[in-house]
């Protein structure tokens, strides 16, 4: 007969709990820093291989590798058995990598900018300037006697041009590459600005085909210390700046005239400052005087009106600095004003 007893039954041995699986590391960065070599190495080929390669506009492409960083990162820790180790050194390479790229591209710029290559590009492009503006001033005969000198040169020359853009003026400044410009120093004895600027507008029609960006007309100077300076003279300047004022007739520009007085080295604003100037020199005050008295003269009215302003009575000069009051000598033998007769009296 069976035992039926339950507690004579043997007990249930326990199950061991099943050992954890191990976690895989992955280091964060190894994939990113692997895609920039492969970039770096495609872009330093094509550079070797590919002449005229500009890596720039790839270059631009560079948060591409934060992209790719950031997506190992989601795909790793979306894993359970995965343990994440940020491999930081794999990072400086891949900034390190951007750095050198970046300045490798860059050097080819700084030679093309700075090497021998570029003066020579400017004298090309300066020359066709020249030519095309002499040839539209010839154009006009009434110019002839007009235009003393015509000074032609370009800003921001040629950075970065190559090619077509290098050895055509339209198509280096279509580029945004450079500007042209234009200095023009016109006859002396203008009678007022409204006969300067009908001059200058000729000018401007004249080299409206040019694609000058600024003008500057100046009227003829004689050199300091030739008898020429030694006479009073008028100077008439006008800038010109942009397309728009390049097409405005004689009299909007007639209004943009600057004008001064020039005696020597000095410059007046008015013909009235400058008469003044030489009424005071003919005294025999020295250009040294005159300029010191102008100073002290603006000096004291800005005083006198700051006082005025604050309320504060007017300065009074000081004793020392007043003038000893004169009196009329005294008859003789009659003590002078001011002095009793025991004072007046000669001694024994």
């Amino acid at each position: 007969m069976e035992n039926m007893n339950p507690a004579a039954a043997p007990a249930a041995v326990p199950q061991p709990a099943p050992a954890p699986q191990p976690q895989k590391v992955r280091r964060v960065g190894t994939f990113a820093f692997g895609l920039t070599l492969i970039a770096a190495g495609v872009l330093l080929l094509c550079a070797i291989l590919v002449p005229g390669f500009d890596p720039r506009p790839i270059l631009r492409l560079a948060p591409v590798i934060l992209i790719a960083l950031g997506i190992e990162v989601l795909v790793y820790a979306a894993r359970p058995n995965v343990k994440l180790k940020y491999d930081f050194l794999s990072m400086l390479g891949c900034a390190f990598i951007l750095v050198v790229m970046g300045g490798a591209s860059l050097l080819p710029l700084l030679w093309d900018w700075a090497g021998p290559g570029r003066d020579a590009r400017v004298q090309v492009l300066t020359a066709q300037l020249e030519e095309r503006g002499t040839a539209a001033l010839e154009k006009v005969p009434a110019l002839k006697d007009c235009v003393y000198t015509a000074d032609y040169y370009l800003r921001d020359s040629t950075f970065g041009l190559s090619g077509e853009q290098a050895a055509d003026l339209d198509a280096a400044i279509a580029a945004g590459a450079c500007s042209a410009n234009a200095n023009f120093v016109l006859r002396p004895g203008y009678a007022d600005a409204e006969a300067f600027a009908a001059d200058c507008a000729q000018v401007l029609a004249a080299c409206k085909a040019l694609p000058l960006d600024h003008c500057y007309f100046t009227t003829w100077q004689p050199e300091y210390g030739s008898d020429a300076a030694a006479e009073p003279y008028q100077v008439f300047s006008l800038n010109v700046s942009g397309r728009w004022e390049q097409q405005a007739d004689a009299g909007r520009l007639a209004a943009q005239v600057d004008a001064d007085w020039r005696y020597r080295d000095l410059t007046f604003p008015t013909r009235e400052d400058l008469d003044r100037y030489l009424a005071e020199t003919e005294t025999g005050q020295t250009e040294a005087e005159f300029q010191q008295q102008l100073y002290q003269q603006g000096y004291d009215e800005g005083y006198a009106a700051a006082l005025a302003e604050a309320g504060a009575p007017p300065a009074v000069p000081d004793a020392q600095d007043a003038p000893a009051a004169q009196t009329a000598p005294a008859p003789e033998g009659e003590p002078a004003p001011g002095t009793d007769a025991a004072q007046a009296a000669p001694a024994p």
